[in-house]
């Protein structure tokens, strides 16, 4: 515990004290004595400011069941619900400045149930333990670094004022959590000095002096700041809410800067998972990956070879990139081990005689005392024999001895399989919910399955780059990270400093078109096509022609798809007749006698030319509006509208909607009468686009 003095105006005396609370927590006279403080001073202009740093390890060994390296999400949903679940920590939930340390990649500051949401500063390239991990480990003093540095950086932030107001109080405590929070970074990174001497010091042990250093994160690094939507959490209205989608709001904007600057670019670090080669974005797959890591890391770490096998499904049509994605995952968890990759495709097996084969192939690796462990990939598992009458899950009976004990059998003889990672690929059900209604429905093949799904230790719903439905928001990020590693290795001439040049519109189509028909292989086979020898940047005329582009995609679909995300086609027509008759309105103020004024038509009266014009400016409407910096989305409750353009945003508006057009004359000739008739249906957006469901907002959370 410390004190921390940083006002000493003439009668003010404003004094920090700084509680580290270990376990057991919330016990003994010590804190019985600072909690009667901090409650007899609160609300007194001479006081003090009571703020207690405890380590989310702690909390858990109290019994407050927080989750440990998934999500942030998740971790957030944990905190939210379960803080208050232990009785005897009432006391600790009520203090005024609550800061929780989740390893060194993440702090949660709360400020009692009276104050707002809680704040979440994290690494967005990293989930708890990560750090730790790729460093030195546990290095003891690394929670005492960070109370060091935070004493320091909220002694260097507040300044003496007549009145210590709230906000400035908060704003002092999250520059205080930033500077502790690289000053344990700093400890975890270089680790103890060890060097024999008879003069050393704690100091020189620990380096303080470079602990303590002002700070300057490396490589641009960043620590991002989110409002945790506790609310929300609390009536689990948004079960997959995601920090990314909250944060940003337009993930398209998200997705363009990972293709073009990188995932890991300072500028626009967002919440993300990487295994090897492989980057997600979407909670959902984070998440359920996470999981899939630590039981492979976990499984070969036991160095019981008789071990059963790890079992793990990967539910989803082919074309998703599972097999990819499932070795990128595995390959990182066994890092530094002895393991051998195996694939096989049960849906090219001509009999059970092919698995037997297979079977020996892992056995051969999994048996020997030195021998590496097999990462095993079975693709279409729920596939059958050819001839065998049933339609789905016909191997099963052939490889249910395997999951269910480790042992085949041979002409008769069981034979021990050894230790092994299986991955049992579906090519027919998209879902483990899917999985589970076979199971439970279909008589036939239902008891098979319920076994099956009774060995698993894992399944994960691979989503892929297609879009799933209306609702998914989160596909152009998915695919983001895929077609960079793409282009990259395409014609690595694209990088410049590490920036890849491509085409806007070529870009966003490309993000944006709902579906591609064969998944990741149409995107593959597209980027394959496409002429980019020796170029130094991907020309929309470098994309394949329609015929080819047809037998990937929808050639119609990514056209429309690339100026931005469309009006849908249901609003479409209606917002081309709000725009024409913000035309005629403007038509309609031009001052009598004005040359050439011409006379407003109504919509129902305009031929198809004129009515396609109107169509082709609604569709034009996402592209200009990040010219901007806005984007349109439908509602979203946590963002503020923008009900109105500034004049600048409006000139620029006007000048490209201007430029859209076949005008014979530039803007700049233009008398002024016209250019206003520009301006005011650009300044009509808002009106036009809202009554629809079809809001504007200021794209945030990004930086060039």
């Amino acid at each position: 515990m410390c004190s921390v003095i940083v006002d000493e105006s003439p009668g003010i005396s404003l004094e920090f004290l700084l509680v580290r609370m270990t376990r057991p927590l919330c016990a003994g006279a010590l804190w019985q004595a600072v909690r009667q403080r901090d409650h007899h001073h609160r609300g007194l202009l001479v006081g003090t400011e009571t703020i207690v740093i405890v380590s989310a390890d702690d909390l858990r060994a109290e019994g407050i069941q927080l989750s440990h390296g998934l999500s942030w999400e998740k971790t957030c949903e944990d905190f939210v619900e379960k803080l208050g679940s232990v009785g005897k920590l009432t006391t600790l939930v009520t203090c005024h400045h609550l800061v929780f340390l989740f390893g060194y990649d993440g702090v949660i500051y709360h400020r009692g149930r009276e104050a707002g949401k809680p704040t979440l500063f994290f690494d967005p390239l990293c989930i708890e333990g990560d750090f730790a991990r790729r460093n030195h480990g546990h290095v003891p003093g690394a929670v005492e670094a960070f109370v060091a540095g935070f004493a320091q950086g909220l002694g260097k932030a507040y300044r003496p004022a007549i009145e210590h107001d709230d906000a400035r109080i908060r704003a002092c405590v999250e520059m205080a959590i930033e500077s502790g929070f690289w000053a344990a970074r700093r400890l975890v990174y270089q680790g103890l000095s060890l060097a024999a001497s008879p003069a050393a010091t704690p100091a020189s042990v620990y380096r303080t002096g470079e602990i303590l250093r002002a700070w300057d994160p490396p490589g641009g690094q960043r620590l991002l700041k989110f409002a945790i939507p506790a609310d929300k959490i609390a009536r689990e209205s948004e079960p997959n809410w995601s920090v990314l989608d909250s944060m940003v709001g337009d993930v398209t904007e998200v997705a363009r800067r990972i293709v073009t600057n990188g995932p890991e670019a300072p500028g626009n670090q967002v919440p993300q998972a990487r295994f090897g080669r492989l980057v997600l974005f979407d909670r959902h797959e984070i998440e359920t990956f996470r999981t899939i890591f630590s039981l492979i890391q976990q499984y070969v770490s036991n160095p019981k070879r008789e071990s059963p096998p790890l079992n793990i499904a990967l539910c989803g049509l082919r074309g998703l990139g599972r097999a990819y994605a499932a070795m990128q995952v595995a390959e990182s968890a066994t890092r530094g081990c002895n393991v051998r990759q195996l694939q096989f495709d049960l849906g090219k097996f001509i009999s059970a005689t092919d698995l037997t084969a297979a079977f020996y192939s892992i056995r051969d690796c999994a048996v020997s005392p030195e021998g590496p462990t097999p990462l095993v990939y079975f693709d279409g598992f729920d596939t059958s024999p050819p001839g065998s009458a049933g339609s789905l899950f016909g191997w099963l009976p052939y490889l249910a001895p395997v999951i269910l004990d480790g042992v085949f059998s041979d002409g008769g003889v069981a034979r021990h399989i050894g230790r092994a990672v299986f991955f049992f690929s579906t090519s027919a059900v998209r879902t483990y919910s899917e999985l589970k209604r076979r199971a439970d429905g279909d008589t036939h093949i239902s008891a098979g399955v319920r076994s099956f799904l009774g060995c698993l230790h894992g399944s994960v719903d691979v989503l892929g780059p297609n879009r799933l439905n209306a609702a998914d928001r989160l596909y152009p990020v998915r695919r983001a990270a895929l077609l960079r590693a793409l282009l990259e290795e395409k014609e690595p001439k694209l990088l410049a400093n590490r920036k890849l040049k491509i085409d806007d519109g070529a870009l966003t189509g490309l993000l944006l078109v709902p579906s591609y028909r064969q998944g990741i292989r149409s995107i593959r086979s597209i980027i394959a096509m496409s002429r980019l020898g020796g170029r130094q940047s991907f020309e929309l005329a470098a994309l394949p022609p329609r015929t080819q582009l047809n037998i990937h995609v929808d050639h119609d679909e990514l056209l429309r798809h690339m100026g931005g995300m469309p009006i849908p086609r249901e609003h479409r027509e209606e917002v081309a007749r709000g725009i024409h008759n913000a035309y005629n309105k403007s038509i309609d103020a031009m001052p009598d006698g004005t040359a050439n004024k011409p006379s407003p038509e109504p919509w129902e009266e305009l031929d198809e030319e004129k009515r396609e014009s109107s169509r082709a400016h609604a569709d034009s409407i996402p592209y200009k509006l990040r010219l901007i910096g806005c984007f349109l989305s439908p509602e979203q409750e946590s963002r503020e509208v923008v009900r109105e353009f500034s004049t600048k945003d409006v000139e620029r508006l006007a000048v490209n909607e201007h430029d859209r057009c076949p005008f014979l004359v530039p803007w700049s000739e233009m008398e002024e009468h016209w250019r206003n008739v520009d301006r005011d249906i650009v300044r009509s957006y808002p009106e036009i686009l809202a009554p629809r469901g079809l809001m504007i907002y200021k794209t945030e959370g990004m930086t060039e």
